[in-house]
């Protein structure tokens, strides 16, 4: 016999993936810092989201835009990643939202509003934190976090948007 193994073992070994990888390649891929231009690419929506907001034209694309960057700057929070201390902008950006939602929705289609002043500082500031928690995230934490606030959102009835979805108000 040439085979070092019996039947039995190969084929209890077939579809079975490998316990370890390259542990090398799996620590940069988890623990390197995003890099600038990662940390452009992930602010690309909200910024252009919060331009539309400034010029009265916000669509429901945009409010959805900046309520995810809410929830994932939320979700960096409460895990202790290094940063800590912005939950107060992250619970005032929440309060715009829903006041922006409702003054948009009243005739039950989506009609853009101009936003008062307290509503874009508070969307600023959203921008800030998100952008600093992104600045001391590593990839895993990013990559685990964005998951825990998918599904707290989804949990919540509400519109999970990843990038390219293009979503309707359910009344328009």
């Amino acid at each position: 016999m040439t085979r070092k193994t019996s039947t039995y073992a190969r084929k209890r070994a077939q579809g079975r993936t490998p316990r370890r990888g390259n542990g090398l390649q799996t620590n940069n891929l988890l623990n390197t810092p995003l890099t600038p231009a990662e940390i452009d690419t992930l602010m690309r929506e909200p910024r252009k989201a919060m331009e539309a907001a400034r010029a009265g034209r916000i669509t429901y694309n945009d409010l959805v835009s900046l309520s995810s960057a809410m929830h994932k700057g939320r979700a960096i929070e409460d895990a202790r990643v290094i940063i800590r201390g912005f939950a107060h902008f992250y619970d005032r950006s929440s309060a715009a939202i829903a006041s922006i939602e409702a003054r948009c929705t009243t005739t039950g289609r989506w009609v853009p509003s101009a936003l008062y002043g307290p509503e874009l500082t508070q969307l600023d500031d959203l921008l800030f934190a998100y952008k600093e928690a992104l600045k001391v995230c590593t990839y895993g934490e990013f990559y685990r976090r964005q998951a825990v606030a998918c599904s707290r959102t989804a949990s919540q009835g509400l519109p999970v948007f990843t990038t390219g979805d293009v979503l309707e108000y359910p009344g328009s």
